[in-house]
């Protein structure tokens, strides 16, 4: 039980906040991969704009499988 439940919290607490880590990847990789983002909003917004809503989840399901694991054991 403490395992299921473990995996649940470490589930819901990437749910929450990959949004940030997903923006936060794309703002230190701007030069490299040609973004040209200028600031956090400006991001945010055209993510939100270009790519809708499901650019904030892109890649959600193989951090769960890190994830869930690993704060379940721990």
């Amino acid at each position: 039980l403490k395992l299921a439940c473990g995996g649940a919290a470490g589930a819901c607490a990437q749910t929450g906040t990959y949004p940030l880590d997903v923006l936060r990847r794309r703002l230190q990789t701007t030069g490299i991969l040609g973004y040209g983002y200028h600031g956090v909003i400006d991001a945010a917004t055209r993510m939100y704009r270009e790519e809708g809503v499901t650019a904030f989840y892109r890649g959600l399901l193989p951090n769960y499988l890190k994830v869930i694991p690993a704060v379940s054991v721990s």
